[in-house]
């Protein structure tokens, strides 16, 4: 009897089908979703969370980040919690030649975070923290691109970090 091979189809379905029963076996549900009880409290409370205003340029940037991913469907009328959030940004030269230029810098990003509850008591406080380094090109133009997607891409990683803690909060409330 000819022994039949597997289809390019198949192998390339066999990891994914053993990755999903291993999830299930596992306990595995996600945090806040579409389905479940538990995941759809957990989305209303970030839903019904209002951003504060946060301090510069920077600060609007990961505020609206946080708008677009905790309210996609608007601010809420009546919040009941306010999200407080202050940045402190620290730019190292690194890498820097005899004339005292540098030619790799590293932007490192700290926030402090305070969830208010509607009496004004916090819920949860923590800080989050990235950092990216990324090369100092002698063009300025170039330097100031350079500069602002680092700081994005900071400012998306805290983001996300707050976000998911501010999840992992409400799942275990």
């Amino acid at each position: 009897m000819a022994r039949r091979t597997p289809s390019p189809a198949a192998r390339r379905l066999a990891p994914l089908l053993a990755l999903a029963l291993t999830l299930g076996a596992c306990g595995f549900q996600p945090m806040y979703g579409a389905t479940g009880s538990d995941t759809v409290a957990v989305a209303q409370e970030l839903q019904s969370i209002r951003v504060a205003t946060i301090a510069d340029r920077s600060g609007q940037v990961l505020r609206n980040y946080l708008l677009d991913r905790l309210t996609p469907r608007g601010r809420p009328a009546q919040p009941r919690y306010t999200l407080e959030i202050t940045l402190a940004e620290t730019v190292t030269r690194l890498s820097i030649l005899r004339d005292d230029t540098a030619l790799r810098q590293q932007l490192v990003m700290n926030a402090s975070y305070r969830l208010l509850g509607a009496d004004g008591k916090v819920v949860l406080s923590g800080t989050s923290r990235s950092l990216k380094g990324y090369n100092k090109p002698d063009e300025q133009y170039a330097v100031l691109v350079t500069e602002q997607d680092a700081r994005e891409r900071v400012l998306r990683e805290i983001g996300e970090d707050i976000i998911n803690r501010l999840g992992v909060h409400f799942a275990k409330a």
